[in-house]
């Protein structure tokens, strides 16, 4: 055999356990990353956060409003559920939910974010009618 074939056979036997110990390395990173996103999925993380954006025209009396007895708003949870209703989302599976009251395409809007399933949503419900306005995931 020559040089050069011997050469690239010692070569070719030591690439392929390599190759072989870092795809194994990827595939354990890979695994960490799954399962440190599935442990967000569980029941007690469901973190609720209302805050009370004070966006352009809308002031801090229009959002006390809004959960009053006796105003033009639906409630946040309403919102949520409109929003959860559109996308076929149960309540139960969504974590880190944000919704906040506030001034968009000219009207009072509420913005909810949530995550679902590995994606982020955002979703934009009319603060009067209930009606979706826009919304949109991105993988997380």
């Amino acid at each position: 055999m020559s040089k050069t074939k011997m050469k690239n056979t010692e070569s070719s036997k030591y690439l392929t356990p390599i190759l072989l110990v870092i795809i194994v390395i990827l595939l354990v990173i890979i695994l960490v990353i799954c399962l440190k996103k599935d442990s967000n999925l569980s029941g007690s993380n469901n973190n609720y956060n209302y805050s009370e954006d004070t966006n352009q025209e809308i002031n801090d009396n229009t959002i006390n409003n809004a959960e009053g007895n006796n105003n033009n708003y639906i409630s946040r949870d309403k919102a949520l559920t409109i929003a959860l209703d559109s996308l076929k989302i149960n309540k139960s599976a969504i974590y880190d939910v944000n919704i906040e009251l506030e001034k968009k395409y000219g009207e009072a809007v509420y913005e909810i974010d949530f995550n679902y399933n590995r994606y982020e949503y955002e979703v934009y419900v009319d603060a009067v009618n209930g009606k979706i306005l826009h919304s949109f995931k991105e993988f997380d």
